[in-house]
């Protein structure tokens, strides 16, 4: 994304934290259209968790903000229907409009996989102490 915010999260994505980047961005956007790299475009409903792994991905709010995007790029009208995910070994960062929807997405996004871990973690502790 051209002028984009970066919201990073210094952490290789568990399992369970693809299946939250799914679930949550179904639920906010679930006529959105993601495209990889290579072009490959699938329908939100048909992405998986399985799908993402390290790589870049273009979450489009709709298929027709998907071909504003590559007739027009980055300008005022396409800005905020775009999410990007780049998604590294070691770090997801989530590419979002500096005030707007898409702001919101990466912040609720990014928070949710934080409080996920949290729990998971505490959930382990609580079972360690419980079988001492």
């Amino acid at each position: 994304m051209i002028g984009g915010y970066d919201i990073v999260l210094e952490t290789a994505l568990s399992r369970e934290d693809r299946v939250l980047v799914v679930t949550y961005l179904r639920r906010r956007w679930p006529d959105a259209v993601v495209e990889d790299l290579f072009d490959l475009s699938i329908g939100m409903q048909a992405l998986s968790p399985e799908s993402i792994s390290v790589g870049e991905y273009f979450v489009y709010l709709t298929d027709e903000d998907r071909d504003k995007w590559d007739e027009l790029g980055a300008v005022d009208e396409t800005r905020d229907t775009m999410v990007q995910l780049v998604v590294d070994e070691d770090r997801l960062t989530i590419v979002v409009e500096p005030e707007g929807v898409t702001y919101q997405i990466g912040k609720d996004l990014s928070e949710s996989i934080k409080n996920n871990r949290f729990f998971r973690v505490s959930a382990r502790v609580l079972d360690l102490k419980e079988a001492a």
